[in-house]
């Protein structure tokens, strides 16, 4: 019986992030066939910090990364590597490794390379040196959203042209080359304007089509500065590795945290109106203050049920202030978006005694487009008579039209069971 073992690279067996709060902690996951195979990783899974929905679809996809995460029975497993060594019995590929003509050396390595409050990006690599042959190099990297726990791709981080990128890189990019000094395994040299690798291996982020890539991407911090990686897989006997500041492609940052890093949104709120609501992350760094997303509020019912969108209202806030966010959900190609239309701006001082409802009707009955700050009411009644301010959120034009406080009959107070 042979037992292979996996070995990981690791500074210690937990890692705290105390900015993040984020806690990772590394568990040993075996994965045994009796007399005949054994297989043990070091896997990192998420521990706390993170919603309990977001956690589970993080971790369980990092497992299928690691050797020993293998989701298949033990008759699935040991089919798939008679068929990979072309043989037909276990006990032939058992004859195998007692005549040392299997793989010789094999490990993997993890690392977090970056953490924050809303990302977390993991790499794995892989080595395997068959009998008398080769080192062969394997390496992934997947950005996950911590708020739901879905991966993350090219596109949502940068928005950019193929061409655009290339010549950036060319210009301020640069190589990591392994050297042979002890002290100094590795210098970073800038790109040669020869380097025919750049061109080739970066045109696969943008082919959509393109099953095989030569390309995997990934962030890392480098003293206070954040740098984009490219790990190129097809560029010799290595994984060459290529970087750059995110500061020379801040023109083309989408990601909501890495806006907030370079302060890209802005002077205001109000820079928000078209963008997607649901990239956005907890907090948004503008030029003259930071605004707090709760993600409260609530949906406008929908009298149409053949229209293709949804609409709602969403509240943030700063510190003096709250916002009211007009949005239009729908889907495009297959792909939720929550597209910002149009914004109330209310000063926190005009809450007192105040607030803020939907459900309202006219004289001629319940409209639920009306919108309106009533004067609350200290004996819990059913209804607000006394209308403060008042708008349509209208649907056809996307934007928040003021209506006059004395067309509204009443408001509903939904602590009330209305």
């Amino acid at each position: 019986m042979k037992i292979i073992t996996f070995l990981i690279l690791l500074l210690s067996p937990t890692f705290v992030f105390s900015q993040a709060k984020i806690e990772i902690d590394t568990i040993e996951v075996n994965y045994r066939i009796k007399d005949s195979i054994g297989v043990t990783s070091q896997i990192p899974q998420i521990k706390n910090g993170v919603n309990a929905v977001a956690k589970e679809k993080i971790n369980s996809d990092i497992r299928k990364y690691f050797m020993a995460g293998i989701t298949k029975d033990s008759a699935e497993y040991v089919n798939e590597i008679l068929k990979q060594y072309e043989l037909t019995t276990l006990e032939e590929y058992l004859e195998l490794e007692d005549g040392e003509l299997m793989p010789d050396d094999e490990s993997e390595a993890f690392e977090i390379t970056y953490l924050s409050d809303n990302l977390l990006n993991f790499t794995y690599s892989y080595q395997r040196l068959p009998f008398r042959g080769r080192y062969q190099f394997f390496f992934y990297s997947s950005q996950y959203d911590l708020r739901t726990g879905n991966k993350l791709k090219f596109d949502d981080f940068l928005t950019i042209e193929k061409d655009t990128l290339i010549s950036i890189f060319r210009k301020k990019g640069y190589s990591i080359s392994p050297q042979s000094g002890p002290d100094t395994p590795f210098l970073i040299v800038p790109i040669d304007e020869y380097d025919q690798y750049v061109e080739e291996n970066i045109k696969y982020l943008f082919d959509k089509n393109d099953d095989f890539s030569c390309i995997d991407f990934y962030f890392i911090e480098k003293g206070n500065d954040l740098h984009l990686m490219f790990k190129f897989q097809c560029a010799g006997p290595y994984l060459a590795d290529y970087g750059i500041s995110m500061r020379y492609l801040q023109p083309y940052i989408m990601y909501s945290e890495f806006k907030n890093r370079f302060k890209l949104w802005g002077n205001n709120i109000y820079s928000l109106i078209g963008y997607d609501y649901l990239t956005l992350g907890n907090k948004i760094e503008f030029q003259e203050y930071t605004l707090t997303n709760t993600g409260s509020g609530f949906l406008l019912s929908n009298y149409n049920k053949a229209a293709t969108a949804e609409y709602g209202i969403i509240i943030c806030h700063s510190s003096t202030k709250t916002y009211h966010l007009f949005i239009k959900y729908q889907t495009v190609k297959d792909k939720k978006k929550g597209i910002i239309t149009d914004i109330i701006e209310l000063d926190k001082n005009e809450l007192m005694g105040h607030l803020f409802v939907e459900f309202c009707e006219t004289k001629n009955g319940g409209d639920s487009e009306i919108i309106a700050l009533v004067k609350d009411r200290k004996d819990n009644s059913g209804y607000y008579t006394k209308i403060v301010k008042a708008w349509r959120a209208n649907r056809k034009s996307g934007k928040f039209e003021s209506v006059k406080k004395n067309k509204i009959k009443r408001c509903a107070n939904e602590s009330y069971g209305i």
